[in-house]
């Protein structure tokens, strides 16, 4: 009957007894980060497509013949053929936006209110708005337009945050799942540098040790990445199933897309390969030293 060798890099040796787990964690959070940071940035996308096709033409003046002029701005505007929709706002939604500000309807009704255009328009492009304000000029000069533009500033330095948060997530993720590895491999090395050397002066070459650790090290991180990967999907979709309908009010987006988790999937494999890297390299580093 054959029997394995033992292992070089076993489980149960310092800190490589915990580097499944330490694995584990560290591909569960960047999976979260990953998936927060794509998901964040597509409804940022999403909201600023939004913002970009909708203008909003206030204008102001007596309560009295704000109606009439609002109509007569609104035709104007549909003979224009510009927008998809053309939706005056009326005063009783104007009250309505306002009253959790301002409190009491009658203190509302006692103000100068504006008189409000909704305008989607058919393609958001700079030319298309440029003949919206043109038109609106030419009808009512006094009137203003509001393009969302603060929003949109905000919306883009938004999207921008959450991207560089989330890659340096798992940029700080990788980097612990290197230093790991490395402590965990310096440590197997460590407790077993009797064989190493006997292997050694048997005429063992520094590549064929490494490559030991170097496979035990990719199992262990595969092992790992995998359980860790696991957890973060299952979180993902119970996030998804509970959270759905609130998640496509609020953001505007699909809560998860097929390829987002493709993407994510990809984790694991990561770890395997940083795992290959870093424990032959260790190895190698450890043994120039050794001899």
């Amino acid at each position: 009957m054959i029997r394995r060798s033992p292992p070089l890099l076993p489980r149960d040796v310092g800190v490589t007894r915990y580097m499944p787990w330490i694995v584990a964690i560290l591909t569960f959070l960047a999976a979260l980060s990953a998936s927060g940071g794509m998901l964040l940035f597509r409804t940022v996308d999403a909201w600023s497509d939004d913002l970009r096709s909708v203008l909003t033409v206030e204008l102001s003046g007596p309560r009295e013949s704000l109606p009439a002029r609002i109509d007569a701005l609104a035709g104007v505007l549909r003979q224009s053929g510009l927008a998809d929709s053309i939706q005056p706002v009326p005063a009783e939604d104007v009250v309505a936006l306002l009253q959790p500000w301002l409190g009491s309807t009658a203190v509302i009704g006692d103000l100068p209110l504006p008189g409000l255009i909704d305008i989607r328009l058919s393609r958001p492009d700079a030319e298309a708005i440029a003949q919206i304000r043109a038109l609106v000029a030419a009808t009512e000069p006094e009137a203003s337009i509001d393009d969302h533009g603060l929003w949109l500033g905000q919306l883009r330095r938004l999207a921008r945050a959450a991207q560089l948060l989330s890659l340096t997530v798992v940029l700080l993720v990788g980097l612990a799942t290197t230093l790991a590895i490395v402590f965990g491999t310096r440590a197997a090395l460590a407790a077993h540098r009797d064989i190493v050397e006997l292997v050694h002066i048997m005429g063992a070459r520094d590549g064929a040790i490494a490559g030991r650790f170097q496979r035990q090290a990719v199992a262990m991180a595969l092992r790992g990445g995998f359980v860790g990967l696991a957890l973060a999907v299952a979180l993902l979709f119970a996030l998804s199933y509970g959270m759905g309908p609130m998640l496509g009010t609020m953001l505007a987006a699909e809560p998860w897309r097929a390829g987002d988790l493709l993407l994510v999937s990809a984790l694991p494999l990561l770890a395997g390969l940083v795992a290959a890297v870093t424990a032959r390299w260790t190895v190698l580093r450890e043994l120039r030293n050794l001899y």
